[in-house]
């Protein structure tokens, strides 16, 4: 991102301008729709389970066995999570964290250079 600050004040190229900034807005776009993937299959799983809770629960004695079977999927059901090998979450506050250190990145490039 640094590079292209640089080059957006040397050139007078756009397009070369426009290839840099895609150069380095891309891996940052892929990280966001893996987290973005992520968040939205943690939502679905949380609509499903609280779904199957009140399907348990609603039934009444219809279902006996099943009843029992779903309270206890409930019951034993954890939160899912997405991390990076155990390192870091994936999750929009870690979008939050790259955007604010790239920025402050850019900025310390721009006043030392």
């Amino acid at each position: 991102m640094y590079a292209a600050v640089i080059e957006f004040k040397r050139s007078n190229n756009n397009l070369i301008t426009f290839i840099f900034i895609t150069n380095a807005a891309y891996p940052l776009l892929i990280v966001y729709f893996i987290v973005h993937m992520c968040e939205t299959f943690i939502s679905k799983i949380d609509t499903f389970n609280e779904h199957l809770l009140d399907v348990a629960l609603n039934s009444g004695n219809k279902f006996g066995l099943v009843k029992n079977t779903l309270l206890f999927h409930y019951a034993a059901s954890r939160n899912v999570e997405f991390s990076a090998c155990g390192f870091f979450k994936l999750r929009y506050s870690l979008i939050i964290s790259m955007v604010g250190a790239a920025a402050t990145h850019v900025l310390f490039g721009l006043q030392l250079g």
